[in-house]
């Protein structure tokens, strides 16, 4: 039921609460830059759904005739072919575009101010140009990088450090330089501080099944399900990346030290860690599958 004000009032709402986050992240560089590109991280899949899946364009009609009726039943499995096979975001897909309520022009302004928020720092794209397929839109318009620690640089200049857009972070741990000559292994702990490379972690959010044969929103929730087991949790503790590459953590890279990765080609650290995963699932479905068994015959 279409209400005038009812609409209003909630579209007001959503205008005060877009702004309030909008003036947050535009409060400081270190909300600024803790997510990128804001857009995708804030894609909105339902409003997506009301702009394309409505009634009338599913071939369903309200008005209250037989012959509509019992069109409008023939038309209902649409919406489960939708579900399986229509992949949200979809290939043509533009984060703060078409997740956007039409008809709500104060909040698409606000959706284009992020536009303006810079990369975290400067060659952020051009040093990890793989995990920008398509410049992050179409399907993977909801995909987006989070801040999750620092890679330690050789750069010994803070003013460098900041030119650079790096963080210079003061060393809590100073070692005499006698120390380093017969423990080098310690000069791990002098490298805790100076300039730090913000380094980030790639959380990919294209739909699909594990299988890649369904691209519906149904079997995407279903594989993300299947994802919160102990075994993938474990694995991101360990390695900081999913078993299944849908978070993985960015290599260091160009002159990073202190056992950051320099290789650009192991940017997927998931495959080694595909097959045990499977395994110990495998384990624990025996073993629970053996503990009903033993429980059904006492």
């Amino acid at each position: 039921m279409n209400n005038p004000q009812l609409n209003n009032s909630l579209n007001k709402a959503n205008v005060l609460q877009a702004s309030a986050q909008l003036k947050l992240r535009q409060s400081s560089p270190e909300i600024a830059n803790s997510v990128y590109p804001w857009n995708n991280h804030d894609y909105d899949y339902q409003q997506f759904v009301k702009n394309n899946y409505t009634p009338t364009q599913m071939g369903i009609s309200p008005e209250p005739c037989v012959d509509v009726t019992i069109n409008d039943g023939l038309n209902l499995p649409n919406y489960a072919l939708t579900a399986l096979y229509d992949p949200i975001p979809k290939n043509s897909s533009q984060a703060g575009v078409d997740d956007v309520d039409p008809t709500n022009p104060d909040v698409t302004k606000i959706r284009n101010e992020y536009k303006k928020f810079k990369e975290p720092y400067p060659g952020f794209k051009k040093e990890y140009p793989e995990y920008f397929p398509e410049g992050l839109q179409g399907p993977y318009s909801s995909s987006y990088f989070v801040h999750t620690g620092y890679c330690p640089t050789k750069i010994k200049s803070e003013s460098e450090c900041t030119q650079k857009g790096y963080t210079w972070i003061p060393n809590p741990i100073t070692l005499p330089e006698t120390t380093s000559e017969f423990f080098p292994e310690l000069d791990t702990l002098s490298s805790m501080g100076g300039c730090q490379k913000p380094r980030y972690t790639y959380v990919n959010n294209k739909s699909g099944d594990i299988t890649g044969t369904l691209q519906g929103i149904a079997p995407t929730i279903g594989k993300d399900v299947l994802e919160l087991n102990p075994v993938s949790f474990i694995n991101i503790f360990m390695t900081g990346s999913s078993p299944t590459g849908d978070f993985t953590q960015l290599p260091c890279r160009e002159g990073f030290t202190n056992g950051c990765q320099s290789d650009a080609t192991n940017t997927n650290p998931t495959s080694k860690y595909k097959v045990s995963q499977y395994i110990l699932i495998l384990l624990l479905v025996i073993y629970i599958t053996l503990l009903l068994i033993k429980k059904i015959k006492t």
